[in-house]
């Protein structure tokens, strides 16, 4: 049978190259590349334009859609070539994470070194990276129209996807090297700081597809309002709560206090149990912390790539460690 080294081995490698991805992503969508690709070619498409004639084939592709019409006429094939980089790159990272995921598990298969659990996961894995390739063309498809912006809603699920993914890998792992006994319950105030966790990285997906980081950029009012008149513009409230950048903006900022908030309240009560978990809640109390001010900072600078992808990257290590403590923490 595969070995926990291997299986570990294997398993963070493709966690890395997720990792990668999602970084890559938000460069994609911070630089405005996330259109350039204008077809969906999941098995030919991995080489990429390799002569001048190729180059200006799909140059002309994408002269066909509303982007290049409304927003980028008259752009150079140089200038292009830099934002389907980032698309190109995306897309091909999307594809070795499959290729890593499938070759090792036929090899594993055909030597009987995968047990009926590990076969199941494995599967579970290559179905969640097919179903993601289809979420991104879902998305970018979104946004070959009349408006030349993907829609904010499928960002999100293409995130999640990705999110998804990872955080399976990871408790698969988890399960693989610490054994939890099934009679223990799970610490309700930990799930729950958990969800609202990930309601923040939701809204962080809903900043940036709605644009809302470039609006109100001042701390902590916006605007010299604490509350801004246009936070309820539109018609409903869960209207506003989705699609409102003001409300979008306005919830993301003030959710992340509540949750620094409560992970202090968990971070005391391990150290009153004296748990042995306390040192992985204070590195999860430390990385919240620099969120919170990455994310003022990235807010107020009127987000600079290099913070905003840093920022994404923080709250994929925050959602792995908080799914780490999640597992492992459990009451008798």
């Amino acid at each position: 049978m595969i070995t926990k080294r291997q299986l570990t081995i294997w398993y963070g490698l493709v966690s890395i190259l997720i990792l990668v991805i999602i970084c890559v992503g938000a460069i994609t969508r911070l630089t405005n590349s996330g259109l350039s690709m204008v077809e969906w070619r999941p098995i030919f498409g991995f080489l990429p334009p390799l002569s001048l004639d190729d180059w200006n084939v799909v140059f002309n592709q994408y002269k066909l859609f509303p982007e290049y019409q409304k927003l980028n006429a008259g752009m150079s094939l140089i200038a292009f070539k830099k934002i389907f980089f980032w698309e190109y790159f995306h897309r091909v990272l999307g594809r070795l994470i499959g290729i890593s995921l499938i070759f090792p598990f036929i090899y594993f298969l055909f030597r009987k070194k995968l047990s009926p659990s590990l076969i199941r996961k494995t599967l579970i894995m290559i179905v969640l990276v097919v179903f993601q390739g289809f979420l991104g063309w879902y998305m970018v498809k979104s946004g070959l129209v009349e408006n030349p912006k993907v829609n904010h809603i499928r960002l999100w699920l293409h995130l999640s996807g990705a999110l998804l993914l990872l955080e399976y890998i990871l408790w698969t792992l988890l399960k693989l090297h610490f054994p939890i006994d099934k009679r223990k319950k799970w610490n309700k105030l930990i799930l729950f700081w958990t969800f609202l966790l990930c309601v923040q990285i939701s809204y962080g997906a809903f900043v940036a597809g709605l644009d809302a980081g470039w609006i109100y950029n001042s701390y902590p009012k916006m605007n010299n309002e604490w509350i801004p008149s246009s936070i309820l513009l539109m018609d409903s409230f869960l209207t506003n709560i989705v699609h409102n950048p003001v409300m979008v903006q306005f919830v993301h900022r003030h959710l992340a206090l509540i949750i620094l908030g409560i992970f202090c309240s968990i971070t005391w009560r391990l150290k009153q149990k004296s748990s042995v978990y306390c040192d992985l809640a204070y590195v999860i109390l430390l990385l919240l912390s620099a969120q919170v001010l990455l994310g003022i900072l990235t807010l107020v600078l009127s987000v600079p790539i290099s913070l905003a992808v840093l920022h994404q990257f923080l709250a994929v290590m925050l959602l792995s460690f908080s799914v780490s403590l999640s597992y492992l923490v459990r009451e008798d």
